[in-house]
């Protein structure tokens, strides 16, 4: 008696070790394979094409994000923990079985095979139905995040009941197969049941046919477990089913690492020193450029030169190729045909970080993250406090600071911005632009949101800080441009007029003369000293 309470004594202590040890290894190796699924995807996103943003849904790029992670965070390991410990308890069940009853494992061979038949009848309907059920609820993700980014408009329009009843339309369907998968979990755990039921009649049958040869402790034992293997088998095989099914998930993440279109990083000329851009000279020659192979052309063998710490406005209407050319130099979208160079390099053989660190951009739609207002202006954390209160104020954006929000660079900034208004968010992200060290502004409508006023005032602060860069000014509003040294007047992806701003004001028949005259704007007298010569101004 003693000796069993020894016994027992050691193994529980032995069993509660060897669970937390199971379960710490278990949750740490699950945990860090979904991170690095995570990871790996996030990464190959973050360097994914445009092209490949234009032609992916972002409700797709949003359940890989949230459904699919949850599932490799949270479902996956939980149900393979639940699966593999079940089995245990399976295996040990049957040996227990066939120490009590060899003759049963005569038996258990066909078993096996019907087993393995209705397993095999049910992987590829269960896979081919989850698959279906996730494919369903991108369109749903892509419909509920379109509706809430154009919910200003579609109120005003009357529109909402349509986008609810496409809303609806959608959501029966992902509701549909969801039902189906489960039916189909449903109709194995019957079939199970039934594969259950036919063991412990056999066992009973082996117990009534060998009543006299074994020991009824052991044949009860034999029963018992018999009797607890059927709910343990059916929730192992179900969890089985589950797991190749969530596991789903795994192979659409892997899908998305392995074919996410990557932008080319890596130089194809030896890499140049931080020093490489000196003059901000940028040239363009012969370039055309298309979002795609079967799109018409973007931009359409536009040439022309641009000194260093030349400031050039660019007009044109809206899908004239303005914003393309914004494109073709970050090389957002590759070049069909031509060449574009800064300092006489060559942008497609640059190494791409070093290309677009050196190049200031300030977005028509401006980005701020959630934080402190320090990070969105300096995230690389490399300018001291009285630099980034000098681009605040440069902006005209201390006395917001100062007095609406009250703590200074430790301001909080809400997700989006939300706590800014737009105009203020736009301020923003010209004094991280002012804080970078390049020798290149893109402007992409940069004042759209600005006043007059303070478009005016922002303007003269901009050329004090970026005097001697290199700046492309891409606007709509012509005042916004009336102070560039030359003007680059594009329509349908071509030049329409290129040269010196008051050449092209002297010229009667000049579009841009025509439309400021129209508009009864006023040019102020700078000093241009603009003594170059105009053939060599002229559109290519």
């Amino acid at each position: 008696m003693n000796s069993f309470a020894i016994v027992y004594g050691l193994t529980v202590p032995l069993v509660i070790l060897t669970t937390v040890l199971k379960a710490y290894v278990f949750v740490r190796v699950t945990l860090r394979a979904s991170e690095h699924l995570h990871n790996t995807m996030f990464k190959r996103l973050m360097h994914g094409t445009m092209r490949w943003f234009d032609i992916t849904p972002v409700g797709r790029v949003i359940n890989r994000f949230s459904k699919d992670i949850d599932e490799t965070d949270t479902k996956i390991p939980f149900t393979l923990d639940t699966m593999l410990q079940n089995l245990c308890f399976i295996f040990a069940y049957l040996i227990i079985i066939a120490w009590v009853f060899p003759w049963f494992l005569i038996a258990a061979v066909p078993l096996a095979g019907i087993f393995i038949l209705f397993i095999g009848c049910f992987r590829g309907g269960i896979r081919s139905l989850k698959r279906i059920e996730n494919n369903t609820r991108s369109p749903l993700f892509s419909h509920i995040s379109a509706s809430v980014r154009g919910k200003s408009v579609l109120r005003p329009f009357g529109k909402t009941k349509v986008f609810v009843e496409r809303m609806k339309h959608l959501l029966d369907q992902n509701s549909c197969w969801l039902f189906m998968f489960q039916s189909a979990m449903r109709w194995l755990a019957v079939w199970l049941d039934m594969l259950v039921v036919i063991v412990v009649f056999v066992i009973s049958v082996f117990m009534i046919g060998l009543a006299g040869y074994i020991d009824p402790a052991y044949a009860g034992m034999a029963l018992t477990y018999a009797l607890q293997m059927s709910g343990i088998f059916q929730f192992a095989v179900r969890m089985h089913a589950e797991f190749e099914s969530k596991m789903i998930s795994v192979e659409r993440i892997n899908y998305y690492i392995d074919n996410i279109e990557q932008e080319q990083l890596s130089a194809c000329q030896p890499t140049l020193d931080a020093c490489w851009l000196t003059e901000g000279a940028v040239s363009f020659k012969n370039v055309s450029l298309r979002y795609g192979e079967d799109k018409q052309l973007a931009l359409k063998n536009v040439s022309f030169d641009v000194a260093g710490g030349e400031k050039i406005g660019i007009i044109g209407r809206t899908g004239s190729g303005k914003s393309s050319l914004v494109s073709a130099l970050l090389r957002l979208y590759p070049i069909c045909e031509g060449t574009i160079c800064i300092d006489s390099h060559d942008v497609t053989l640059l190494d791409l970080r070093q290309l677009r660190c050196k190049i200031g951009v300030i977005p028509q739609d401006p980005v701020l993250f959630s934080g402190t207002l320090r990070f969105n202006v300096d995230p690389q954390g490399k300018c001291s406090d009285m630099q980034l209160w000098k681009a605040i104020e440069t902006v005209q954006l201390k006395h917001v600071v100062e007095q609406k929000m009250g703590n200074g660079l430790d301001t909080r900034i809400e997700q989006g911005g939300r706590n800014f208004s737009v105009g203020e968010r736009q301020l923003v992200c010209m004094a991280r632009a002012f804080l970078q060290n390049v020798s290149i502004f893109l402007l992409d409508e940069a004042t759209a949101h600005l006043d007059s006023a303070t478009d005016h005032s922002v303007q003269r602060c901009f050329d004090d800080v970026a005097k001697k860069c290199t700046v492309f000014i891409i606007a709509h509003r012509l005042n916004s441009v009336m102070a560039c040294d030359k003007i680059l007047y594009l329509e349908d992806g071509q030049i329409l007029e290129w040269g010196y701003r008051n050449d092209l004001l002297a010229r009667s028949d000049s579009r841009f003369a025509q439309t400021v005259t129209a508009l009864g704007l006023g040019v102020s007298k700078d000093d241009d000293d603009e003594n170059g010569d105009d053939d060599d101004d002229d559109v290519q």
